[in-house]
């Protein structure tokens, strides 16, 4: 399982917000078919691990990504078109 900061929780639900996600969506860090990690706005799946921020399950992990990144830390960076998402 990974470490995820506060600040990731903050900024996930600041994403969700400011992308007018559906109800029940999360944003969720997974693979993409060459098994690179990516961010995205989805439902959650029951064997995702989840993380919450004021009671709301902002940030979900699926298996394959919590093994793949085991030992890292969700972080947020600032750039010049503003904070993203990355694993240190």
């Amino acid at each position: 399982m990974l470490t995820v900061t506060e600040d990731v929780c903050k900024f996930a639900k600041q994403m969700l917000a400011e992308t007018s996600a559906p109800e029940g969506t999360c944003v969720r860090i997974d693979l993409d078919k060459d098994g690179k990690g990516q961010v995205l706005i989805a439902q959650e799946l029951p064997e995702d691990f989840k993380y919450e921020h004021a009671g709301e399950t902002v940030l979900v992990v699926s298996q394959q990504a919590a093994e793949q990144f085991a030992g890292k830390t969700p972080d947020t960076e600032s750039t010049e078109k503003g904070a993203r998402m990355i694993v240190r």
